[in-house]
């Protein structure tokens, strides 16, 4: 079948996911098998050394008791969910525990014996240990229990940890299971329990039914005595006032309806003139004019006279702009200005008086209506007092009547209930002799700590992939960075005396070589595009392998015939002069100083033509002022004029701002990043700082690269292929 390019690019995306896979969890196996053997061996120990248990379980279905004898064999009722939960919380009681272990005589058996407190233990084991003999005594010891505890209270404690009530769904259906180490004490007890609790119930329901039929008979008699006296006191009432006895009448409203609405409507107007008079109030204690109030600027009077006021105040401003403020004609403009303020503030005062007078009436009209609707009650009350004290009278003699009826049937109900009493609860099937134990079940234990054990590892595995963003590929890089992996740099364990770059130079045939020979080439296919003469190497961190690989890339470049120079500007650190070899002759900082000139700090390197070094000897005290000096900006201009390429060692980028200082002298900047070491966070910071400055970072070089790990974790680049090509390289 053929497949279309799609469906192959998909195929080929599933299986890079596969393997992406593969690889974490090959990089993880130590967070998987650890849990692993861990749990599964806990799971074996605790299979053979925990003593087993056995559970006996007995079943019982709760109901109500029968209430009359005409039910049919006096089976029990429907049970509400309540009385159900008491029954249960009952067959788990202290009180319950206590009379089945006395009764089974468990009060000395060693299962059920209470266990020592920390605190007794942590002193036995201290005294135990030499060291710590002396300290024991130090360790108070828990109180001993009460006297008045009996050996079957003591012991009730550890018997209910291994009783279980358990309701079924919402049946009446309960289970008491109780758990031992003997499987047929187990079954014993369970029954025991279940019995004792049939017992108590059934005692318990015959004493509440004595004595509720003992308070029914004696309320029955007071009751029939209560009632004597009503019936005598209600025809001793109708004699005296010569009234016919009649039944309970609803007595109608005392408050005509057209007076309950005028008292609403004399309410309402009260509450309005109330509320006009508490604004002018308010506007009168903050020392407010009264025109703030709606009905002074409502008045169609007050608002002519302001016209007016308003015509006569723009003809004095006339006036004034035409004939000068001492001009005779305006003193009759003001007048007139001041008659109309007079008559304005009169009118505003007659506004304020009809308000406080109008709330007057208000209240004066509302306390007029409620004396009479009072009146209107107070007659109606006196006219119907006599016959509401007759049907008091009557209710009183049918209420007592009602209820000593009632209480006759209650009596007879109870005495059948007695002669019918039976347990609230049904035995369904007593508990039977266990035959398997329920714990520890092997398949259970194993198989919960085999799946626990993979999922515990698996998502500690899948977390701390999760969380790991150092950089190990070049998509990593790529995705984290937004630029091109260049080229991985193989790790190498041994490399002699003379350093890397030497070890570049005696094996032009190892991986190492090979990568720094690639690294070269990327870097000439940039310049071809855009020339970067002046090569910045940077890292963001200390640790990243940067100064080594400037050294090797220069000598790589000095042996393809290139004149290569590495200026080593990490002034707080320097490094090159060490890894080289260089004599202390010739120091950067004595030339930023002026102390010396440029050929007496220019370095051959050993006998590798092309390839020189400007080193620095010792720590700068000053390193920023130095690095922003105008001799380092003229010797790197000279530098460009005598060498192809001029590499750059600088400081890290992150915490310092020596790196961006330098990074306005070179063409491009190649990041470093060390293998499986440097976080995805730490290099995007560590190239912004870089971007920032201005310098195009060209890419970025994986160094210290593990070939075998690489390889091994699934990384889908040409990394995973190193193996595949021992024959090629010579170590």
């Amino acid at each position: 079948m053929q497949l279309t390019e799609a469906e192959r690019q998909d195929l080929a995306a599933g299986w890079i996911r596969l393997g992406a896979v593969l690889g974490a969890l090959r990089r993880r196996k130590w967070l998987i098998l650890i849990p692993f053997l861990v749990l599964n061996g806990i799971a074996v120990a605790a299979l053979f050394l925990l003593p087993p248990r056995y559970t006996a379980t007995a079943t019982l279905v709760i109901g109500a008791p029968a209430r009359a004898a005409g039910e049919s064999g006096g089976e029990a009722g429907p049970a509400d969910p309540s009385m159900i939960q008491t029954q249960v919380n009952l067959l788990r009681s202290p009180s319950l525990a206590a009379r089945v272990i006395a009764a089974l005589g468990l009060e000395d058996d060693p299962e059920f014996a209470p266990p020592e407190s920390r605190r007794v233990q942590l002193r036995r084991l201290m005294a135990s240990l030499p060291v710590l003999e002396g300290l024991a005594r130090w360790v108070p010891l828990p109180s001993p229990p009460p006297e008045s505890l009996t050996p079957e209270h003591l012991t009730v404690p550890a018997f209910l940890e291994r009783l279980t009530v358990s309701r079924h769904g919402e049946s009446r259906v309960v289970s008491v299971s109780f758990r031992s180490r003997d499987r047929e004490k187990a079954a014993h007890v369970a029954n025991a329990v279940v019995t004792q609790h049939l017992d108590d119930r059934l005692a318990a329901h015959i004493q509440l039914l004595d004595a509720t039929q003992h308070w029914v008979r004696e309320r029955a008699e007071e009751l029939q005595r209560q009632l004597r006296r009503a019936e005598a006191d209600v025809t001793a009432y109708m004699a005296e006032h010569g009234l016919a006895r009649i039944g309970p009448t609803a007595p109608d409203s005392r408050e005509p309806p057209s007076l309950r609405r005028e008292v609403a409507a004399a309410r309402a107007e009260r509450a309005v003139q109330d509320a006009r008079l508490a604004q002018l109030r308010s506007l009168q204690a903050r020392g407010d004019s009264p025109a703030a109030l709606p009905e002074v600027g409502g008045s169609v009077i007050i608002q002519n006279l302001q016209a007016q006021a308003s015509l006569i105040r723009a003809r004095e401003a006339q006036a004034v702009t035409t004939f000068g403020a001492n001009h005779p004609s305006l003193r009759e403009l003001r007048a007139e200005r001041e008659a109309l303020d007079r008559r304005i503030a009169a009118e505003t005062n007659n506004i304020v008086r009809t308000i406080v007078e109008d709330a007057a009436r208000a209240r004066a009209r509302e306390r007029e209506m409620e004396l009479q609707i009072g009146e209107s009650v107070e007659r109606d009350m006196i006219a119907e007092r006599a016959t509401v004290r007759l049907e008091e009278l009557t209710r009183v003699v049918d209420t007592k009547s009602t209820q000593y009826r009632a209480l006759l049937v209650r009596l007879e109900d109870l005495e059948e209930r007695r002669e019918l009493a039976r347990p609230l609860a049904e035995v369904i099937s007593p508990a039977t002799v266990p035959r398997d134990r329920d714990f520890p079940r092997p398949a259970i234990l194993l198989g919960g700590s085999l799946l626990g054990s993979l999922v515990l590892g698996l998502g500690l595995a899948a977390f701390r992939e999760q969380q790991d963003s150092r950089l190990r590929a070049g998509h990593q890089v790529e995705q984290a960075l937004g630029l091109r992996n260049l080229a991985l740099v193989p790790r190498v364990s041994s490399c002699g005396r003379g350093g890397l770059h030497r070890y570049a130079f005696e094996h032009p045939q190892s991986a190492y070589a090979e990568a720094i020979r690639e690294l070269a080439l990327a870097l000439d296919r940039f310049s071809a595009v855009a020339p970067a003469r002046v090569l910045l190497v940077a890292s963001a961190l200390p640790g990243e392998g940067k100064t080594t690989l400037a050294i090797s890339l220069a000598a790589m470049m000095g042996r393809r015939g290139r004149r290569a120079v590495v200026v080593d500007l990490d002034l707080r650190r320097p490094s090159v002069a060490r890894q080289l070899g260089l004599s202390p002759s010739g120091d950067l900082v004595d030339y930023i100083e002026g102390r010396k000139s440029l050929h007496e700090v220019v370095q051959t390197v050993g006998d590798q033509k092309g390839f020189d070094a400007i080193a620095a000897h010792r720590q700068a005290d000053m390193p920023g002022e130095l690095l922003d000096s105008p001799r380092l900006q003229m010797l790197i201009g000279m530098l460009r004029q005598y060498y192809d390429t001029v590499i750059l060692d600088a400081p890290p980028s992150l915490g310092i701002t020596d790196a961006a200082t330098i990074a306005r002298f070179a063409d491009g900047a190649l990041f470093i990043a060390r293998w499986g070491s440097t976080s995805g966070v730490a290099a995007r910071l560590g190239v912004a700082v870089l971007a920032s400055a201005g310098v195009p970072v060209l890419g970025c070089a994986l160094t210290q690269v593990d070939l075998k790990r690489h390889a091994r974790y699934g990384y889908q680049d040409v990394g995973e292929y190193y193996g595949s090509y021992r024959r090629y390289f010579r170590q």
